[in-house]
């Protein structure tokens, strides 16, 4: 976005109303960045700003026009209206006040005829405390996460239905994010419901959702191990028969192909095969996995060429966790490579990184992402949260009360950590949050049922202060 296309956004008259006698005039200036755009359509974050070291500003609203005709499809942090050609946006709950020296923002989804973009026109504040003043000087600093990164990758975030009906959700979600990756929804457990018969429904929901709210879309995922993930009818019939093997890769080939057909055009990246690799680093592959037990290695090489077969330009990945450890990553690049000598289509690797609290290893982390930059391939983070507790370990804070000081400090420097190190690579094009926010997480039943806050903005969609130290690391 250039900076000419902000300052065209920033261009902007104000108003006030006078404070109560003896109070001193604070003045609302205003800053908008257009965080993403596609074509027919925008991401707008509109700041205020109260310049006033002294005076709070209350009851404010914002009014403006748009240059040409676009309707607001979604918002967040504020409640927006339309009227005799004018948007106005009132302030929510929790940001009716603006402290002196403070800021507050809002942000909604434009929708607009293909061809040139809208402008704001005429955009007002007013309020109690808000004196008239100048657009704000100078270029516009980054306050989204997805706005921060928008140059080195995409900031996603996994969501399901949960997320997509909750409006704290949405707001975050819209706000900071620009990629969603389906929860569940796209899974075998889900879609795969007999050889040649598929639910697509859940998932087509999700896609409708992102493409409304211009948020693009990562496949989670073709090929998965367990009874849930990997249906009974791929495997029925005589294991003794000699064609036996050519069957079940035939319906895996086949599944993969429709699968990857109807979403075509839909999913800019696919999680091809999930969570291969045995977490025993004695052994390379995955031993309770049915498609390994099948078939070996050879289900890799089927899935990601069916998958190139249905889509030559949806990017296709081997996907896995655990790889902060030295060992199992160590077998996981083996079978990229081995793949790879058999030129089967593999476009990057996905590191899960699910990390633990306390001391994770995240020098292995910068090392993971080292190593699949020395092959030439993409690097995605594809579902990233941090947890309080370490494998084994059944405490329960309770409340986020009762989380001690010492382990949220850790919690936000191990995501400053992380942050800074994704960006130095520039074949790293996907970061991906496991969830939204800490409302809702796997990791609160998941071993056990326990409070778990994992994520960089808290239960009200608040951020938490993992968000500014993730933040720090863009500058």
């Amino acid at each position: 976005m250039s900076n000419t296309w902000q300052r065209t956004w920033r261009a902007c008259v104000f108003t006030g109303a006078a404070l109560a006698a003896g109070l001193t005039h604070a003045a609302c200036v205003t800053d908008v960045q257009v965080t993403s755009q596609w074509n027919t359509g925008m991401v707008v974050n509109i700041g205020v700003r109260n310049t006033s070291t002294t005076a709070t500003v209350s009851a404010w609203e914002a009014s403006w026009a748009f240059s040409k005709p676009a309707t607001v499809r979604s918002f967040w942090s504020a409640q927006i209206t339309a009227a005799g050609g004018r948007q106005t946006a009132r302030p929510v709950s929790y940001n009716t006040q603006i402290s002196p020296s403070g800021k507050t923002s809002f942000g909604f989804v434009l929708e607009h005829a293909q061809g040139a973009a809208p402008t704001v026109q005429d955009l007002r504040v007013s309020g109690n405390g808000c004196g008239t003043t100048n657009p704000d000087p100078g270029p516009v600093t980054p306050t989204t996460l997805k706005a921060a990164f928008a140059s080195k990758f995409l900031i996603g975030a996994a969501v399901g239905p949960n997320h997509m009906a909750d409006p704290n959700e949405t707001n975050v979600l819209f706000k900071h994010f620009g990629s969603v990756t389906a929860e569940n929804e796209m899974k075998p457990g889900v879609i795969a419901t007999g050889e040649g018969r598929y639910n697509f429904g859940p998932g087509d929901r999700l896609v409708d959702f992102a493409q409304r709210n211009g948020l693009k879309v990562r496949g989670h995922t073709l090929v998965w191990y367990g009874d849930r993930e990997a249906p009974a009818w791929f495997f029925a019939g005589n294991p003794n028969d000699p064609a036996y093997k050519d069957i079940v890769a035939a319906r895996l080939d086949r599944y993969v192909r429709d699968v990857v057909t109807h979403f075509k055009g839909k999913v800019y990246a696919w999680d091809v095969v999930n969570e291969v690799i045995d977490d025993d680093t004695r052994y390379v592959w995955r031993r309770n996995s049915r498609w390994y037990q099948v078939l070996g290695p050879r289900f890799v090489e089927v899935a990601f060429r069916a998958a190139r077969a249905a889509d030559p330009n949806v990017k296709l990945f081997i996907n896995d966790y655990g790889t902060e450890r030295a060992d199992k990553r160590a077998n996981l690049m083996s079978v990229v490579r081995e793949m790879r000598a058999k030129g089967v289509p593999i476009d990057g690797v996905g590191q899960q990184v699910h990390l633990s609290l306390p001391n994770p290893d995240v020098d292995q982390i910068d090392k993971g992402l080292a190593e699949v930059a020395a092959m030439g391939l993409q690097s995605h983070v594809t579902e990233l949260d941090i947890s309080f507790h370490r494998w084994g370990d059944n405490t329960n804070y309770g409340s986020k009360a009762n989380v001690p000081a010492s382990v949220w400090a850790e919690q936000t420097a191990v995501y400053g950590r992380l942050f800074k190190i994704f960006t130095k690579y520039s074949n790293l094009t996907s970061v991906t949050m496991w969830g939204v926010t800490d409302k809702y997480t796997w990791l609160s039943f998941f071993p056990i049922k326990r409070y778990q806050a994992p994520f960089m903005f808290d239960d009200n969609g608040q951020p938490k202060p993992s968000f500014y130290a993730a933040m720090e690391a863009a500058k």
